[in-house]
């Protein structure tokens, strides 16, 4: 009887810690961070919630926060920022993933991205990336089945993007996904108060393949860089494979990816990176003509990835 009181204390302090436990409902998983601290606009708790849910099933954490101290992050999301890294940021994230984490940088306002992404021989390009033959429903929205040697596109056919560009990239290998033979991208040139696509400002050609999805390893870390942000977002994610790659460029960034490829396509594309001086400032709503080289946009008053004018 005496053992049975001592012993009670016991069980009745294992029960509190285990029903606590219980009541986070958290997966003792590797750390996945969203960045909230650059009016990013696009994270699990808004346009990224399928997504994020599908990374929870996984046994993920993932959480939204404001960077400040990495050590615990497995893997840091920049997705869609609408305000600049300072150079102390900037240098912070270099350093962690020189020294083993993971990052996913997702297209946003290229004039944000590119003092960082340029650190990792990545650049943002101002363009739209246009297949006519090839897309989901009009030329701005390519359908990408073009794939190097990698595991993040293994067994994927096909994703698609929504008014994304292209990359400029430091080293031809870092791409994992391109445009086809007939995708071009075209340069956003302001004149006045419209912007204007015309295909004399042509970033890639017909034939050139634009990159749009890089990967590769920096340091003892990882990097993935998206050109479109609309991919992953809740509405297009159960469209093509667009669901798989991003379960799979997740999975391949914290390390539960075999790093063994299949069949693929090696293309070799000449390095572009375009620096546009002009800043695009405001939302722009494309309208389109295809009988004619020459697309306008007129702006407005909103920050934002680009809408189509009849939507």
């Amino acid at each position: 009887m005496k053992r049975t009181l001592h012993l009670l204390p016991l069980v009745i302090a294992s029960l509190i810690v285990t029903a606590s436990h219980a009541q986070t409902n958290e997966p003792e998983g590797k750390l996945i961070l969203f960045d909230t601290s650059h009016g990013e606009k696009y994270l699990p708790s808004t346009e990224y919630s399928l997504l994020s849910f599908e990374l929870r099933q996984l046994g993920y954490i993932v959480k939204e926060d404001e960077i400040k101290d990495l050590s615990g992050i497995d893997l840091l999301v920049i997705s869609t920022p609408t305000k600049p890294f300072s150079e102390r940021e900037i240098d912070q994230i270099v350093k962690f993933v020189k020294d083993g984490g993971s990052i996913l940088v997702i297209a946003g306002v290229a004039d944000y991205l590119n003092p960082l992404a340029n650190r990792f021989g990545v650049h943002f390009n101002k363009d739209i990336v246009i297949d006519k033959s090839d897309n989901d429903g009009d030329p701005q929205s390519p359908i990408i089945h073009r794939f190097s040697m990698h595991p993040i596109t293994r067994g994927l056919t096909s994703f698609s993007m929504y008014w994304g560009g292209s990359l400029g990239l430091l080293k031809g290998e870092m791409a994992i996904a391109w445009g086809d033979q007939d995708s071009i991208s075209i340069m956003m040139v302001r004149e006045g108060d419209k912007i204007v696509l015309k295909q004399e400002n042509t970033v890639y050609g017909f034939g050139e393949y634009p990159p749009v999805l890089a990967a590769f390893e920096f340091g003892n870390g990882r990097c993935v860089f998206m050109s479109d942000s609309s991919t992953l977002k809740d509405f297009y994610l159960n469209k093509f494979d667009n669901k798989e790659l991003g379960i799979r460029i997740f999975k391949w960034l914290l390390h539960d990816l075999s790093q063994v490829g299949e069949e693929g396509e090696n293309i070799s594309t000449d390095v572009k990176i375009y620096v546009q001086p002009i800043p695009i400032k405001s939302k722009v709503y494309l309208k389109t003509d295809l009988k004619k080289s020459e697309w306008i946009v007129s702006l407005g008053p909103e920050l934002g990835t680009l809408h189509s004018s009849g939507s």
